[in-house]
C-alpha cells in the first residue's frame, strides 16, 4: 500500500508593487461590471436621477486621474481622521487572523509556548511574502484579536490537523497558504470590452 503526499505547490514570492497592480485592476474590474449590472436594472431616468452618471463619473476619474469630489472629501480625510496609522483592511484583518490560527495551531500541534509558535509562522511566512510580519507583530495581533478560535474557526481547525495527520509544517502552510491567498489578488485579465 502506497502512501500520498500532498504536493505543495508555492507561488512565487508577491512584491508589493505586483500586489498593488493587481488589486488596483481587480477593483476597477469588479466597480464596473457591478456598475453595468446597475444601470441595466433600471430605466435611464432613475439612473440619473440615484446618481448613476455621478457614480461613473467617479470611476471615470479613477482611471483618468481628474478630480472628483469624492477624491477631495478622502484626500481631506486622509490628512486629517485617517492620518498616521490607518486601520487594517478586512482583507488585512482576514489574513491576520489566518496567522494568528496557524499559532494557535501550531501551540496545539507541538506543545510549544507562544514564541516558539510565533517564530515558526514568522519564518515560514517570510518564504512566501515580502513584507512577512515578524514574531512581535504577530503577537500584537494576537493581542487585538480573540484568544480562542470561534467555533467555526475551531472545527476547520480541528479537521485541517487531522487531515495533515498532526504533521506541524502542513499545518502551519496550509493557514499560511489561506492568508497569501487573502492578501494575493486573484489572477486578472485585460478585459476585451
Amino acid at each position: 500500500m502506497t502512501t500520498r503526499k500532498a504536493l505543495v505547490v508555492r507561488p512565487r514570492k508577491l512584491t508589493e508593487d505586483r500586489r498593488t497592480q493587481g488589486r488596483t485592476v481587480m477593483t476597477l474590474k469588479l466597480l464596473w461590471q457591478l456598475m453595468k449590472a446597475a444601470r441595466n436594472q433600471v430605466d435611464p431616468f432613475t439612473w440619473i436621477k440615484e446618481g448613476g452618471l455621478d457614480a461613473e463619473e467617479f470611476l471615470e476619474c479613477l482611471e483618468s486621474g481628474r478630480q472628483h469630489p469624492l477624491l477631495r472629501r478622502w484626500q481631506v480625510m486622509k490628512g486629517t481622521t485617517a492620518a498616521n496609522r490607518p486601520a487594517p483592511t478586512s482583507r488585512d484583518r482576514a489574513a491576520r487572523r489566518f496567522v494568528v490560527v496557524a499559532v494557535i495551531a501550531l501551540q496545539r500541534i507541538v506543545g510549544t509556548d507562544g514564541d516558539g509558535s510565533r517564530r515558526t509562522v514568522a519564518a515560514a511566512m517570510a518564504k512566501l511574502f515580502e513584507d512577512a510580519p515578524s514574531a512581535e507583530t504577530i503577537h500584537h495581533w494576537q493581542r487585538q484579536q480573540e484568544p480562542q478560535p470561534t467555533p467555526l474557526e475551531e472545527k476547520y481547525l480541528v479537521t485541517v490537523i487531522a487531515n495533515t495527520k498532526d504533521d506541524p509544517t502542513a499545518v502551519v502552510d496550509h493557514f499560511i497558504q489561506i492568508a497569501h491567498t487573502i492578501r494575493t489578488p486573484a489572477p486578472f485579465t485585460p478585459s476585451s470590452d
